[in-house]
């Protein structure tokens, strides 16, 4: 997934909001979205409450 500087914030949506629904539907649970100047990442957890980041 393209990710750093020179994608957009709506570009990086676009790609990992599916990828993240996909994991809710299997249970999984969102934390927290992470965006800064240097980073972007979904904080998950699992149903069993083991957390993990999408980026």
């Amino acid at each position: 997934m393209g990710e750093g500087p020179d994608v957009s914030e709506t570009e990086w949506r676009a790609q990992i909001d599916p990828f993240v629904e996909r994991l809710v539907r299997a249970g999984g649970s969102v934390l927290h979205l992470h965006h800064d100047v240097f980073d972007r990442y979904v904080v998950m957890s699992d149903p069993e409450g083991n957390e993990f980041c999408v980026c």
